[in-house]
């Protein structure tokens, strides 16, 4: 198993909606990671989601495959943003039941990304 991702809690595989080439290029990784320990949570990512006019990548065929390879997937926007924030929440949501011997039903992810958080976070003072 590659070093950089042995002791990982996650991976994530980024294709380009746009680039079916990315498609077949994120396969390859998701066969090297198939050395990950089991409980490794596995994200199968489809970027670019905001070019949907220039589609190569069937949102479709990137759910089917995750399913098939017991993947996690959703689609982003870095460009607009859409779906990014959601992802590391769906991560950590999934890490969290994880550590806590909750074994939960994979969200369906085909229809987009609805995560409820309960933490209660700090007001933000300043600019950042």
């Amino acid at each position: 198993m590659p070093l950089y991702f042995r002791k990982a809690a996650a991976v994530i595989v980024v294709y380009d909606i746009t680039r079916s080439q990315t498609f077949d290029e994120a396969k390859r990784w998701i066969k090297e990671i198939t050395g990950a320990p089991e409980d490794v949570i596995l994200v199968l990512t489809g970027s670019k989601s905001d070019l949907s006019n220039l589609r190569q990548v069937e949102t479709r065929t990137g759910s089917n495959y995750a399913k098939e390879i017991g993947a996690l997937f959703i689609e982003t926007s870095s460009k607009s943003a859409t779906n990014v924030e959601q992802l590391f929440e769906l991560i950590g949501k999934k890490y969290v039941a994880r550590m806590n011997g909750v074994v939960d039903d994979e969200p369906d992810l085909d229809t987009g990304v609805t995560i409820s958080s309960h933490m209660e976070t700090a007001p933000r003072t300043g600019c950042c």
